[in-house]
């Protein structure tokens, strides 16, 4: 259910206010005085700012915020609509429902965990709590045969940014997955609704991982691994979503740019289609659609994400 709970009045944000403020704990008896209520009432508004998973310590000693990596929407000062949920089945179903109802482009959907999260193809996401799973609603003048180009935009937006603000650098692996080393950070998923001409509308999910998740078939890593103060999930999906509106407002095809993060490129790769065949090239580059450029000894062919079951690195390890 969207925004299950109510937003926090003005009397919850300034006991907020307050805890950030606070070098050390702070005793619930003094916060009571400072704002004029019981200690029971004062518990029961901790307990709803918990809720919306600012960690607050409790105890003997007082209260203390602890961490506060929420992405509530009281949280994003951009002015655009975002959707919260505390959890979902998968916030590309979420949203979906608001952009057939009309929702207007850049409504980003986010959650703390997800029940039913799903990558490419259908295929389960792991949604533990703790790590970003969004949704961005986009309205962009595309025909939905470029559709694979909001991945790779939204790749490079996001790169761009971990790798400007925080060092942190990643790797692409066409279609949609990032990477760290060859471990799983996150990953990119693109769906469309209306005619082939003129779609009605773009959905742009990103999943990343702030911890090591379980897969079953690849090792994976999460931004605090690799970091020592990884970003808050609020300010990256902030800068992912004025990248990307930015972006589709005036949709601009960059191939060259697209490929300068996706380290797949001038290797060898065994693409495997839906029929099970496999076709070994090497990665050339991208086309403006967003296909991959595969060439071997004879013939040079693009392959669109749709059309690849799978990517490896020749010599076996999972792209």
């Amino acid at each position: 259910m969207v925004n299950a709970r109510s937003a926090p009045d003005e009397r919850d944000l300034e006991i907020l206010a307050a805890l950030r403020a606070a070098p050390t704990n702070v005793s619930g008896q003094t916060l009571a005085d400072l704002f004029g209520i019981s200690r029971v009432a004062l518990w029961k508004r901790i307990q709803r700012l918990r809720g919306y998973s600012y960690r607050i310590q409790g105890g003997s000693r007082g209260y203390r915020l602890l961490a506060e990596d929420v992405v509530v929407p009281w949280e994003f000062q951009d002015g655009a609509t975002a959707v919260y949920l505390s959890e979902t089945s998968s916030t590309m179903d979420a949203a979906w429902g608001l952009a057939e109802r009309g929702a207007p482009a850049g409504t980003l959907v986010i959650a703390d965990r997800q029940s039913a999260g799903r990558g490419r193809q259908g295929r389960a996401w792991c949604s533990p709590g703790g790590g970003l799973y969004l949704t961005l609603v986009l309205r962009p003048r595309l025909p939905s045969s470029h559709a694979a180009c909001l991945a790779l935009e939204g790749a490079c937006a996001l790169l761009a940014w971990l790798g400007t603000t925080h060092s942190c650098h990643l790797d692409f692996h066409w279609p949609n997955d990032l990477m760290a080393q060859g471990r799983k950070v996150g990953g990119l998923l693109v769906e469309l609704a209306g005619s082939a001409e003129e779609p009605r509308f773009y959905l742009l999910g990103l999943g990343v991982n702030l911890h090591a998740v379980g897969l079953p078939d690849r090792a994976s890593a999460g931004l605090a691994d690799l970091l020592s103060h990884p970003p808050l999930r609020r300010d990256l999906a902030t800068d992912f979503r004025e990248r990307m509106m930015a972006w589709s407002k005036k949709p601009v095809l960059r191939p060259r740019e697209w490929e300068r993060p996706c380290t797949q490129l001038a290797r060898s790769v065994v693409l495997q289609d839906w029929q099970g065949r496999e076709i070994t090239g090497v990665a050339r580059g991208f086309d403006d659609h967003g296909g991959l450029i595969l060439a071997d000894a004879k013939t040079v062919t693009t392959f669109l994400p749709g059309e690849a079951r799978r990517v490896r690195l020749a010599r076996g390890v999972d792209a």
